[in-house]
């Protein structure tokens, strides 16, 4: 385990990788849980999980909902309908209550969050009039399409 530890800090230099902890995470007192979103390791599914189990069964039943499915990607990511509470980590009162809870985060495998992003931002609609139009441009003087490495 150093010696990755060792390999990660020596590329992170060599590369210059912001030395930065992402902060936000979600608080769900009910189940006496703190979960933290970590991208490309499923996080949209555990959103619309925790955002099913968050909800009133009342105001589940009014929506017609009765599956964490039946929440859709857009509602996680863009309305604040089914949004959990977010908080940060660096905010003491917030840093307290998570203290005092269960934390939990989900991780994948290194290659496999690159093949999941490589996916979602070339073959997936979702992307193409955002993201894909930057990276179309991007490194268009190339003359080799095919000069893609994944260093």
């Amino acid at each position: 385990m150093t010696k990755r530890l060792n390999h990660t800090r020596t590329m992170c230099e060599k590369f210059k990788v912001p030395n930065q902890v992402d902060s936000e995470i979600f608080i769900l007192p009910s189940f006496n849980m703190t979960y933290c979103k970590i991208p490309k390791a499923g996080c949209t599914y555990w959103e619309q999980l925790f955002s099913f189990l968050n909800k009133p069964p009342t105001e589940l039943a009014y929506l017609g909902i009765r599956s964490p499915f039946q929440i859709s990607k857009y509602d996680i990511r863009y309305t604040s309908h089914f949004n959990l509470p977010r908080r940060d980590y660096r905010i003491e009162a917030d840093k307290t209550e998570a203290d005092l809870t269960t934390k939990v985060l989900f991780v994948r495998h290194p290659l496999e969050r690159l093949w999941s992003c490589y996916i979602e931002k070339f073959f997936l609609i979702d992307f193409w009039t955002t993201a894909g139009v930057h990276m179309k441009t991007v490194g268009a003087e190339e003359k080799c399409p095919k000069a893609i490495t994944f260093r």
